[in-house]
């Protein structure tokens, strides 16, 4: 069960790392017109859900869906929500804690907002590029990129967060 909880946690991260295209349906945005994405992201958000469509897993013959439904993050995954902090400097920190309270990783990049509705996050020099789509204290991070690696921008990344 470890080792699931391991793989689970690489494939999060992996899926960070990866270059990706912007969703064009810009549904639900409710960022009124004295504010923008980047002063709403300001501050704290926390993991609630996410779903990820990967195409032809590690080049197999099927694809594989992993699913996080909302309130069940510590089960499926075994870690507490992610903590992503996005600061006014440009610079976002996400932590990642167990479940008894122990920091397991925090990565640090940097972010900008472009388009009004696109969000790019850069980490060890590898640029990500997300639709967003704002609801009150919530934000859904849509992308299509490479989340397993194999070269191909085919997989469907969707994870909604809420502000602390």
């Amino acid at each position: 069960m470890k080792n699931r909880t391991i793989v689970l946690l690489v494939l999060i991260i992996a899926g960070t790392q990866c270059t990706s295209k912007k969703n064009e349906n810009p549904e639900n945005t409710s960022i009124s017109e004295e504010q923008t994405l980047s002063s709403v992201l300001l501050g704290e958000w926390r993991n609630l859900s996410m779903e990820v469509n990967i195409k032809s897993f590690n080049q197999g013959t099927g694809d594989t869906i992993v699913v996080v439904a909302e309130g069940d993050w510590e089960n499926t995954l075994k870690i507490q929500p992610i903590r992503t902090t996005f600061q006014d400097n440009g610079v976002y920190r996400s932590a990642y804690w167990s479940l008894a309270d122990t920091l397991l990783m925090e990565k640090v990049g940097k972010w900008s907002v472009s388009g009004g509705d696109s969000l790019e996050m850069i980490e060890d020099g590898v640029s990500t590029m997300y639709f967003t789509e704002i609801d009150g204290d919530r934000v859904i991070f849509s992308a299509t990129l490479d989340w397993d690696g194999d070269g191909e921008l085919d997989d469907h990344y969707s994870g909604t967060q809420q502000k602390q």
